[in-house]
């Protein structure tokens, strides 16, 4: 897998053109398992090929249970100076419930050891939204990581994927999903309480102490130019879309055959469109008329039309140029978006 990374990493310079790197981003699925030899090998060769910023911020994903000073040392020493880390929750039953791997004293003792360490800044995620989670529980969660100073935090309600244990067991009765109503009280619940301890709600699911944005995941949401490696992965450099063979072996054997390892779509300016409303929106920048102005005059009827109602009712704001969902309505956000798309 390592020697296919590289290969495409290799092979795939040319999509971004000459546009510098400013993060790199080790994550989804569990990079941690990887070998401080094998990290070395990739960093050194993006560095080799592409150009990197001097303060590009490198995040790496692990969890709790994969957290030794050893470790952490050996990620700083690679140039990692951010961690991502699925805390999720610090109490058992519930980490039981998600059949995470960790405790919640490991999650309090991997913090702990993060935060002491050469490591610049630490992000981490918990989850709400599911049965079991009282207001009490939640309140306990996110005073464990404000009480530490953590750097940057995200907050996602549970999504009951297709095809897994969870899901069978919504299915077949023997978990109850927790009724809409709950959720939102307590996505309000975490704003509230983050905002008293000054942490800024910058994008929908994402918070930060002051100047301590995630830089790797505010260039998505800016619509910039992006390079995916590895199965899976997605791409964007602001004309086509790319998004790599999923199967493991199937992603191995195309690039040691030399075949396509990935799909591409070109995006007609309705997606550019579509796209920007749907991330612009979920962030505290929200989005520019001028800019939509710039895709065709249709695009800016259609959306100024489309957006009147929202203005009329608060739930949009407008504030000059830029129009942004207020602290009320971002719970239904993608709803607004969504009624904002050219169709």
């Amino acid at each position: 897998m390592v020697k296919a990374i590289l290969a495409e990493l290799s092979l795939r310079q040319s999509y971004i053109g000459n546009q510098q790197i400013e993060t790199i981003y080790f994550g989804g699925g569990t990079p941690s398992i990887l070998s401080s030899q094998a990290i070395a090998t990739i960093v050194e060769l993006i560095y080799n090929i592409y150009s990197v910023s001097d303060n590009c911020e490198i995040t790496f994903e692990t969890n709790p249970d994969d957290i030794t000073i050893g470790k952490v040392t050996d990620w700083h020493s690679l140039g990692i100076n951010r961690l991502s880390l699925g805390i999720q929750s610090f109490h058992d039953d519930d980490l039981h419930f998600m059949n995470r791997a960790h405790s919640g004293s490991q999650a309090n003792e991997a913090l702990d050891i993060i935060l002491n360490s050469a490591i610049e800044r630490v992000t981490a995620d918990i989850i709400f939204g599911y049965q079991g989670l009282t207001d009490q529980k939640l309140e306990y969660n996110l005073n464990q990581l404000t009480s530490k100073a953590v750097h940057h935090l995200s907050c996602y309600a549970l999504t009951i994927e297709p095809k897994t244990a969870l899901h069978h067991q919504v299915k077949t009765g023997l978990v109850n999903p927790l009724p809409e109503q709950t959720a939102v009280q307590q996505f309000n619940l975490i704003k509230s309480i983050l905002h008293d301890c000054n942490y800024d709600h910058y994008e929908i699911s994402n918070y930060a102490r002051q100047g301590e944005y995630a830089v790797h995941n505010t260039n998505y949401w800016k619509h910039k130019s992006y390079l995916g490696i590895g199965p899976s992965a997605h791409s964007f450099n602001g004309i086509t879309r790319q998004w790599n063979k999923a199967h493991n072996s199937q992603y191995i054997k195309a690039l040691q055959a030399g075949k396509p390892i990935y799909e591409e779509e070109t995006l007609s300016t309705r997606d550019h469109y579509n796209e920007y409303i749907m991330t612009g929106l979920r962030t505290k920048w929200g989005v520019s008329l001028e800019h939509i102005k710039s895709l065709g005059d249709r695009f800016a009827t259609h959306f100024t039309k489309e957006s009147f109602a929202y203005l009329e009712s608060g739930q949009v704001v407008q504030d000059g140029d830029i129009w942004i969902i207020s602290e009320e309505a971002q719970v239904v956000c993608d709803s607004i978006s969504s009624q904002l798309f050219f169709v």
